[in-house]
């Protein structure tokens, strides 16, 4: 399983004795994986996720919310290179397709206007990696990075009046939210 949890984070900004409160971002992403072993340092596996990103911005008299819900299947390949009797290096190949809602709500005084995009999500890369056994069972498990390829297209309105909204990109990234952690439990 691999959970990637970034808590409550609020950013605050203050300019000529003025204090603004800032945004307030929450993402949370859970993927349970099932993996087996093809030989002994390569294996196959499915990932099924689910994410969740909210910013919320307030104003004096208004207030904007902006969440994406996305699910995700997820199947993967992954090499291990032994670093010792524990501990691996890996390189998982992993390609997620994705559908989900992007929602974004703007509310002034007692009017609410919400516009609803539907999502889907392309993405295949690289992701290399740390395992680490604590027992014959159990193991700590870090992906540390994506390298690879994405495409997200969001899709509002219908007929005549459908938008569509495409981002494709290629993405090198070793950052804080690109880290997942997980516990690995092994049947034999």
């Amino acid at each position: 399983m691999v959970i990637l949890i970034s808590p409550l984070q609020k950013e605050k900004t203050e300019q000529g004795g003025n204090t603004d409160d800032g945004p307030v971002w929450t993402n949370f992403k859970i993927t349970p994986e099932a993996e087996y072993f093809i030989s002994d340092n390569f294996s196959a596996g499915l990932g099924l996720g689910y994410s969740l990103y909210k910013k919320k911005t307030e104003s004096t008299n208004s207030e904007t919310i902006n969440k994406t819900k996305t699910f995700t299947i997820s199947p993967f390949v992954k090499k291990y290179f032994a670093l010792g009797e524990h501990a691996y290096f890996f390189g998982k190949a992993q390609a997620d397709f994705g559908f989900g809602k992007d929602i974004d709500e703007y509310k002034s005084g007692t009017v609410t206007t919400s516009v609803e995009e539907h999502q889907s999500v392309f993405r295949i890369g690289v992701i290399p990696g740390f395992r680490y056994n604590i027992t014959d069972k159990f193991g700590i498990e870090a992906g540390i990075g994506f390298f690879g390829f994405s495409n997200t297209v969001n899709t509002s309105g219908s007929g005549n009046n459908e938008k569509k909204d495409i981002n494709s990109s290629f993405q090198l990234s070793v950052i804080p939210n690109s880290l997942s952690l997980g516990i690995r439990y092994t049947i034999n």
